[in-house]
């Protein structure tokens, strides 16, 4: 839509840019928005001509308050035209813009952005403690990472520890064989003694539990998300507790 009223706004002056070959056409600053907030970003924005039958190349500077801005280097093919802009963030007061290219200016336009409300007592209020807690944070952090590095490297040496007295157990409840022996015939006279204990349920569930624990316990991964679930219920069933002291 500002593109289409650019092109209305370059052709209305057309007329009164006869002496003027290239560029700016009458009128031809604008702002994206005329009435912005403190700390908001708009652009500004203008239109080059190029009337002449050879490429016109220059600098097109933006100026802000009397300043210069920014500026952008150009290059206009002949018979041409093109919307140039840059950004520009809203300070709050008065403020001038024009823009300039070679020898040509546009025409000088002023907006007054408003001072930002002041913060609410809730704004305020959060803002406290947010800096509270960024300033407890960043003085905290070593004392938290060396807490953090001390308890894994606890875990670990429990994790290894429960890893081999599972392996061990495991190990030790396998049927015994003939050392030197390869295959799986286990020694005379001793099968029928171990048969009844072997064979037995609970024995049976015990070295399962174990296999599995030890499964566990060796992997990293599915040990520290099982130790994490253990420890949120403990903490969960504690507050609870602490809530409901009667029940």
């Amino acid at each position: 839509m500002r593109k289409v009223f650019a092109l209305v706004a370059f052709l209305c002056a057309l007329p009164a840019c006869t002496n003027a070959q290239a560029g700016f056409p009458e009128r031809s600053l604008w702002l994206s928005h005329t009435a912005p907030s403190a700390g908001q970003e708009i652009r500004i924005s203008t239109v080059l001509y190029n009337g002449t039958d050879a490429v016109v190349d220059g600098t097109l500077t933006f100026y802000v308050d009397g300043a210069k801005f920014t500026s952008l280097e150009v290059s206009l093919p002949a018979q041409s035209s093109s919307i140039m802009s840059a950004p520009w963030v809203a300070r709050s007061g008065s403020h001038s813009f024009f823009a300039r290219f070679g020898t040509q200016e546009t025409t000088v336009i002023s907006i007054t952005v408003p001072e930002p409300p002041p913060p609410t007592a809730l704004q305020e209020n959060l803002n406290k403690a947010t800096a509270v807690a960024t300033q407890f944070a960043s003085s905290s952090a070593p004392v938290v990472q060396s807490l953090a590095q001390a308890v894994f490297e606890q875990t670990e040496s429990w994790r290894n520890a429960g890893a081999e007295s599972l392996e061990r157990y495991i190990e030790s409840s396998r049927t015994p064989r003939i050392a030197g022996i390869s295959g799986s015939a286990p020694i005379t006279g001793f099968e029928a003694a171990a048969s009844p204990a072997s064979n037995g349920m609970l024995h049976s569930i015990a070295q399962t539990a174990a296999a599995a624990a030890h499964f566990l316990f060796r992997s990293i991964y599915l040990f520290y998300i099982f130790f994490a679930v253990i420890l949120f219920s403990l903490l969960t069933w504690a507050y609870r507790r602490l809530r409901r002291p009667g029940r």
